[in-house]
């Protein structure tokens, strides 16, 4: 049953041509005529059937088809019809439809014992851009002392989570390197609102920014530092790494060598802090008070979201009513809020790993197996590769993936990951709402840029 101008008909306007290929007709006028054309043939088959039969019955059959060719004359040339399989469709205008995504951003709330301040961010910034926090490579920390470290040294924070990226990895790789190049099994993640997460990394394993910080410092693939056998900092503490040649000892050295003409950290601390000591605990606040100002909130569908309907174009307004659409894609379900995410962990179908299990890791949970974190949406478009093993290199790929319902291989696959039959023009439009989310006001912001370079 099909709605037809107005009418509902019993079947699909089709044209069949003599090789047996369904063409879909062009423009209204092209859909009428095939109607009219089935309208004569039928009524010329049953009147030679009826010619026997008395005249009223002949000149009613006259009548209608007079009728279907009046009704074909009164058609407009350029009118389509649309073909919902076809890839080129030109489907009309969407209507803007109500928004379940919040238009502002929540409050940021810091810790009681780690107030923001503009000195503790300052440091935090400077701190988040030096290479000194990590190991160096191919050097004895004992041979450190008497050298000036350039903050470049080494593996920074942004070194992994670089702003023009959205805070991912500047080259795009699924695993970032660290230190003597060592690879981990995870993709680094954006920062981006990275103050609204509930629980940090790709499994959940800490449940604050402070708890996370010090996480990639003494990891061995990742920053190669050493807990200390001579500082009591319990800051440190439950990061994998035990005591050993890279203690933090030689850490706080190499961030006070500063090379002549830069800044040192003696000042920085003491305007943060009242003090110029150096230790754990107070580099790791500053760096979450600097992490917590990155805040994108500034994106055309932000704009969109906010009343200026003319702020995304037809596509990604067709992409956003299938985005929150339970009967479409229903990517809503996982990716709400404002933040574009419920924090939760699920299931999306991927071909598990023995490498990773997820959540599993964390809980024990048979449940949990190949859960990870749901991602925030934000900025989407420069976050590639995707996955919390990087193994999509496209949002084609990602959106391909949920279209086919993911894969069988996987336990416990979340009830929402199935197969969803949208069409290539509906992919696109999906793509295009999701290219609105990226905020180049955010990505641009001076105060996101390395302090160190001038």
């Amino acid at each position: 049953m099909r709605n037809f101008y107005g009418v509902r008909v019993l079947f699909e306007v089709r044209i069949q041509t003599n090789s047996g290929t369904t063409l879909y007709p062009r423009n209204r006028r092209d859909g009428v005529l095939a109607v009219a054309s089935f309208i004569i043939s039928f009524i010329s088959t049953r009147m030679k059937i009826a010619f026997s039969l008395n005249r009223r019955v002949r000149f009613t059959s006259l009548l209608l088809a007079l009728g279907g060719m009046l009704f074909l004359s009164s058609c407009k040339k350029d009118d389509p019809i649309v073909d919902p399989n076809s890839t080129n469709n030109q489907p009309s205008n969407p209507t803007d439809l109500p928004s379940p995504i919040p238009t502002t951003a929540p409050n940021v709330v810091a810790p009681d014992d780690n107030p923001m301040t503009a000195a503790k961010i300052d440091l935090g910034r400077h701190l988040f851009y030096d290479g000194r926090i990590s190991v160096l490579k191919s050097m004895n920390p004992r041979d450190s002392f008497g050298v000036k470290f350039s903050p470049s040294s080494g593996i920074a924070c942004a070194s992994c989570h670089d702003p023009q990226y959205a805070f991912t990895d500047p080259n795009h790789r699924s695993f970032s390197v660290g230190v003597e190049n060592a690879q981990g099994v995870r993709n680094a993640p954006t920062l981006t609102n990275v103050a609204f997460n509930t629980s940090f990394t790709w499994d959940g394993k800490f449940a604050t920014l402070e708890k996370h910080t010090p996480g990639p410092m003494f990891s061995p693939i990742e920053m190669g530092n050493n807990l200390s056998r001579f500082q009591n900092d319990s800051t440190a503490n439950g990061y994998g790494s035990d005591p050993g040649s890279n203690d933090t000892m030689f850490l706080f050295h190499r961030l006070n060598s500063t090379p002549q003409g830069m800044p040192g950290y003696s000042g920085m601390f003491k305007d943060a802090y009242g003090t110029s000591d150096i230790t754990l605990d107070r580099m790791v606040k500053a760096i979450t008070s600097f992490e917590r100002t990155m805040i994108s909130h500034s994106s055309p569908f932000d704009q969109y979201n906010s009343g200026n309907k003319t702020a995304i174009g037809d596509a990604a307004k067709r992409g956003f009513q299938l985005f929150i659409n339970p009967a479409k894609a229903n990517c809503i379900a996982c990716h709400n809020g404002y933040n574009f995410s419920n924090s939760e962990f699920r299931n999306n179908g991927l071909v598990p790993s023995d490498k990773d299990l997820g959540r599993f890791k964390i809980t024990k949970a048979v449940a949990d197996i190949n859960k990870f974190k749901v991602p925030t949406l934000r900025n989407i478009a420069l976050t590639a590769p995707y996955m919390h093993d990087g193994r999509f290199a496209t949002l084609d790929d990602v959106l391909q993936h949920y279209n086919s319902g993911g894969s069988n291989q996987t336990y416990y696959k979340d009830p929402a990951v199935k197969p969803l039959g949208l069409s290539q023009q509906e992919l696109s439009d999906l793509k295009a709402f999701l290219e609105t989310l990226t905020d180049t006001q955010f990505t641009t912001d001076a105060s996101f840029s390395n302090p160190w370079v001038k």
